[in-house]
């Protein structure tokens, strides 16, 4: 018998199905657990931004790496072999590929994986001021490998529709950085035009 979480969230033997919304309740739940003992020496403007980056993170974990599909038999020899033999390792092919057959695919994959960890790098930058361009880099490409990784696991477990995709790596952290770039910039010419103001 299925369990059913508000808005449409599915969680029953072998298979656990978050929505969008329901993943970013049950992290928003999560963050005001741990704020009084984690983070309540935080200044008040980043226990805002710390709660919206954890419901940030449930709404990409939604997207990305649910549903989780257990079946009885997991990691059967088959599953790992396709799984594996599934993985796109040539940059940009299949992105070229979908674009030539139609170009509103391509914009919504493309563009969805584009964005998708742009929130990431303008509410880290806010959380950490001082955050270089390559700690930028490092972590949107672990943020992105990972997420590539679970879906690749998953795959394993069950070979299931996760698309493992160099392309989506490529479009994460492409789009992670010019969000950083953006936002710093961004920044920079507004602390110069009050820095104006105020002489």
């Amino acid at each position: 018998m299925e369990s059913f979480i508000p808005f449409t969230s599915v969680v029953r033997k072998g298979l656990i199905d978050f929505s969008v919304p329901d993943a970013m309740l049950i992290a928003l739940g999560i963050y005001l657990l741990l704020l009084p003992i984690a983070y309540r020496k935080r200044r008040l403007s980043h226990k805002i931004y710390l709660g919206l980056l954890y419901v940030y993170c449930g709404a990409v974990a939604a997207l990305t790496i649910f549903p989780m599909i257990f079946p009885p038999q997991a990691f059967a020899h088959l599953e790992v072999e396709l799984a594996v033999q599934a993985i796109n390792w040539k940059p940009l092919e299949l992105s070229l590929r979908m674009l030539r057959n139609s170009v509103r695919a391509f914009l919504y994959n493309a563009g969805g994986n584009f964005i998708m960890l742009m929130p990431l790098a303008v509410l880290v930058t806010l959380l950490h001021e001082r955050m270089g361009f390559f700690p930028m880099l490092l972590l949107a490409s672990g943020v992105s490998a990972g997420i590539e990784g679970f879906q690749l696991l998953e795959n394993m477990v069950y070979f299931s529709y996760n698309s493992v995709d160099i392309d989506d790596f490529i479009f994460n952290v492409a789009g992670c950085m010019v969000a950083y770039v953006l936002f710093v910039a961004g920044r920079g010419i507004v602390r110069a035009i009050r820095r104006k103001c105020a002489a």
